[in-house]
Parts: C-alpha cells; sequence; structure tokens
C-alpha cells in the first residue's frame, strides 16, 4: 500500500512539477500554489471524517497525515520552483541592463541560466520525491 501510494504521489509531483509549471507563468506558480494548498484542506478534512468510521482514529490518522504531508510538499516544491525561477530571471535581467555582460563570471552566468535552473529545480524535484519516501516509510499503515 505505501509502494502505491508513493508512487501517485510522484506521478503527481512529476507532472505538477515538471509539465505544469512549464505551462504557466511564474506569477501563477507563486499565486496558485498557495491558493491550492488551503482550497485543499476541506476535502482532506472530509475524506478523514469517511474514513474513521471504517477504519477506526489511529489508521485514520496516519492517512490524514499522509495526505496533508503530500499536499505540503506539492505546494512548497512547486512554488520553490517559482521563487527560483524569479531569483535567477531578476539576476540575469539586472545583470543585463545594469551589469556588465562583458565579464567573464557575468557572461558565463548569463550563457548558463537555464543550466542553473535545471540544476536548481533537479535539486528541490529530488528533495520533494526522497523526503516523502521519508514520510512513507515512517507512517504506520
Amino acid at each position: 500500500m505505501k509502494i502505491l501510494i508513493f508512487v501517485v504521489y510522484a506521478v503527481i509531483f512529476t507532472y505538477c512539477y515538471y509539465f505544469l509549471n512549464k505551462r504557466i507563468s511564474n506569477k501563477w506558480i507563486l499565486i496558485g500554489y498557495p491558493i491550492f494548498f488551503c482550497v485543499s484542506m476541506l476535502p482532506i478534512k472530509l475524506i478523514y471524517n469517511a474514513i474513521v468510521p471504517n477504519t477506526g482514529k489511529v489508521i485514520a490518522k496516519e492517512y490524514l497525515l499522509i495526505m496533508l504531508f503530500a499536499v505540503t510538499m506539492i505546494t512548497l516544491f512547486n512554488f520553490f520552483y517559482g521563487v527560483v525561477n524569479l531569483m535567477l530571471n531578476t539576476q540575469a535581467s539586472f545583470q543585463q541592463s545594469y551589469g556588465m555582460p562583458e565579464k567573464a563570471h557575468v557572461k558565463w552566468f548569463l550563457n548558463n541560466i537555464g543550466n542553473i535552473k535545471g540544476l536548481y529545480h533537479l535539486f528541490f524535484y529530488s528533495g520533494g520525491i526522497i523526503l516523502y519516501g521519508v514520510v512513507i516509510s515512517q507512517a504506520k499503515i
């Protein structure tokens, strides 16, 4: 059961991180994911209330924690996807406007902005996958 939950999380997280985020603007990433987090609390509570009579409070609490961690991690790591884009785009536009783009280190940064973003995105993506794997392995279901 834990493996199935982890695979479902990994598929949803990968879709949001690598496919959905590339299709929406950075502004909507930074606004939309916190809204998603707030809106998803009521359905999670309703699911918890629906499974308590069938499974008992102890097991239902574990499922509640797993759902809350999943929504929190999807929100947090995708929000930082937007933060990374915002920081690097702001720094690149500043360097192009006011910096000295002919200097070697600035020129290297401007030429490799996509690679730098990709490395940061890979770092946060792997963190989101590994951290949820730890949460699932510690769950008592």
